[in-house]
């Protein structure tokens, strides 16, 4: 089932329907447009550490958020370092980074989890019960490195919500069609997730980082029925999308993708 694509007041933006019917969850993946940044951060920019004027950034976020129906007390992002450094997510109120790491977690209701990416897999994680979230920055080091099953695991020991019981969605990220590799990368890659991850054809080898990851939930225990891995290209797709490697890592925007359980105890999205 492939992710939903809306827009609200300019703003577009993805839901999953497997998250959407998660009970009091709120989320959203984000696109480039509908925001107020001028290029080459146009225009919705949700990236605080680019070079864009951090009151356009406040300004897409409360217009990402507002379009979205995400009503929470105030939202978590982080100093993202491709590492595997899990956070608990106490309440917030505004826009706050919780130190450097590359993913959250709460069982605090209208508290916001935020990961930023232009290109690396966003992942979003939910109790099917709806008691607790995740959020998960997995590029091909930080996967490669075991992000995903420190997530789980650390949602496990602190909300008693084991594999089984997960919902998991990943947003848009660069495709195999865009993300060519070296040996350094596809050979410990094709080790740790299968060689059937790493394609080589036409002088080019490329990884589906995808398929690595619907492997690794599997292996961890989350039912298939409830992955839900977005197809969409973010390199391929300027129009929608920000995208690290499409640009040769010149300074661009930030795409941001977001859950969290509703401050009233009811999801308003999605639904």
């Amino acid at each position: 089932m492939p992710l939903e694509l809306h827009e609200k007041n300019g703003v577009a933006y993805l839901t999953s329907p497997l998250l959407g019917a998660v009970p009091g969850i709120e989320h959203a993946f984000s696109t480039r447009k509908g925001g107020i940044s001028p290029a080459p951060h146009d225009t919705l920019n949700l990236g605080f550490y680019s070079q864009d004027w951090n009151d356009n950034v406040t300004a897409n976020w409360d217009r990402f958020l507002a379009a979205a129906g995400c009503q929470w007390h105030g939202v978590w992002y982080q100093n993202q370092c491709h590492g595997v450094t899990v956070r608990e997510a106490p309440e917030v109120s505004g826009y706050a980074v919780l130190g450097e790491g590359d993913a959250l977690w709460t069982r605090e209701a209208g508290v916001g989890l935020a990961i930023v990416t232009a290109d690396c897999v966003p992942v979003l994680v939910a109790a099917a019960d709806g008691r607790a979230v995740a959020a998960a920055h997995a590029g091909w080091r930080g996967m490669a490195a075991g992000v995903v099953e420190a997530t789980l695991a650390d949602l496990a020991r602190g909300s008693g919500a084991g594999a089984g019981e997960l919902v998991v969605a990943a947003g848009p990220h660069i495709q195999p069609c865009c993300f060519e590799v070296k040996d350094d990368v596809a050979e410990p890659f094709g080790e740790r997730f299968g060689q059937d991850v790493v394609r080589r054809e036409g002088g080019r080898t490329t990884v589906a980082l995808g398929d690595a990851l619907r492997k690794l939930l599997e292996r961890a225990g989350v039912p298939s029925r409830s992955i839900e891995i977005s197809s969409e290209c973010t390199a391929c797709n300027p129009q929608l999308y920000f995208s690290y490697r499409r640009d040769n890592g010149r300074e661009r925007g930030r795409l941001a993708s977001v859950i969290g359980r509703a401050a009233s105890g009811e999801g308003r999205n999605g639904r």
